[in-house]
């Protein structure tokens, strides 16, 4: 991420180590498999939501106080940590999302190739798994080539899930 970030890039990709499974726990290897790659995703939305509840409920607060985000902007001290905790809000709760959906890209090592690949029938599952030496290579290709086009496909989808999220605002 560091080459990255000094590099001017616009994208900071940083690596996550994959959890380690043991799939001789699974009563089904294809159905483990699957599930325990969709538990990554799964949880990310899981963060999203309670962030995005946590945030109407900070919002909520200001509200009962008589307290605008719109006037904090122009104020003092306090008034200006009341916006970083808006941004913080909304930047993890975008991130979760955004997260969510580009690990279901079914590019192996990414969650989305163990799920795709545990409906594949017989061989055909190791034969794509093959591919995972080179899967970092395809996603370097998407993000930095073809980041705008990725970001215009997924964005309806993050933009109709963070507004899912934060539900409370339709009530205020």
């Amino acid at each position: 991420p560091l080459l990255l970030i000094l590099l001017r890039s616009g994208i900071v990709f940083g690596y996550a180590k994959p959890v380690p499974i043991n799939p001789g726990h699974f009563r089904s290897f294809r159905k483990g498999i699957r599930y325990s790659s969709l538990a990554g995703p799964a949880t990310n939305l899981i963060v999203a939501f309670v962030l995005g509840s946590l945030y109407g409920l900070f919002i909520y607060i200001l509200q009962v106080s008589n307290f605008s985000i719109t006037e904090a902007s122009a104020g003092g001290f306090g008034q200006q940590v009341v916006v970083i905790f808006n941004q913080m809000f909304q930047t993890a709760i975008y991130i979760n999302i955004f997260l969510a959906i580009f690990n279901l890209i079914p590019i192996p090592p990414l969650d989305g190739a163990n799920v795709l690949a545990s409906f594949l029938p017989g061989d055909a599952m190791y034969k794509y798994m093959s591919i995972g030496r080179f899967g970092f290579i395809f996603i370097f290709i998407i993000l930095f080539l073809g980041g705008r086009i990725f970001w215009s496909i997924t964005s309806p989808a993050v933009t109709f899930l963070f507004r899912m999220f934060t539900w409370w605002r339709y009530f205020m």
